[in-house]
């Protein structure tokens, strides 16, 4: 889960997306790889996809891109199976 606070101050976070851990069967841990746009106003995200062969949700093998509105509620998987990046 991506997550942003409410305000600077504030102590409530809003998620902006949220998916399943990606299951490894070892002892590292992956997570999202994040960017900044120019702006500041969106992250760029690399998110755990949906399974795509019947295998559970926690070991799919699909990674997405998505870009996510910090301030505006807007999100958008912008590449499908881009993998996992960092």
């Amino acid at each position: 889960m991506i997550l942003k606070p409410k305000a600077r101050s504030a102590t409530t976070i809003t998620p902006l997306v949220d998916f399943v851990p990606l299951k490894t069967f070892s002892d590292w841990v992956w997570l999202p790889g994040l960017s900044w746009s120019p702006d500041g106003q969106f992250l760029a995200a690399v998110v755990h996809g949906p399974p795509q062969a019947g295998e559970p949700a926690e070991e799919s093998q699909v990674f997405d891109l998505w870009l996510l509105g910090l301030d505006n509620g807007i999100s958008a998987k912008v590449s499908q199976q881009v993998g996992i990046m960092g």
